[in-house]
């Protein structure tokens, strides 16, 4: 692989990773960091021109549809915009501390 298709791999693995991270998250109750999370994997994918299996796709639904309803309107659409913000380092210590 060129040293762009690694970058393109990188960056969906890492959306991946990020996405997997935002659930657990959402799970013990992190909110804000699932919908950080959601937001880079988001982005991540974005840059990367990569696309959801079925599978995934259907727990990113799940996971933001539950993220929606305990954060306000205001804090989701915050929380989501930071993520989309994050370098692809940035995103990767978020998801790797939301495993921890």
């Amino acid at each position: 692989m060129d040293t762009q298709g690694d970058a393109l791999f990188y960056a969906f693995a890492s959306a991946a990773e990020a996405a997997a991270a935002a659930e657990e998250a959402q799970r013990t109750g992190d909110h804000q960091r699932a919908a950080r999370l959601l937001g880079a994997s988001q982005e991540l994918r974005v840059t990367s021109g990569g696309a959801l299996e079925p599978s995934e796709q259907r727990l990113h639904e799940r996971t933001a549809a539950a993220v929606e309803r305990a954060l306000s309107s205001d804090a989701m659409s915050s929380a989501w915009a930071e993520g989309r913000a994050l370098t692809l380092d940035e995103a990767l210590a978020l998801a790797l501390a939301a495993v921890d």
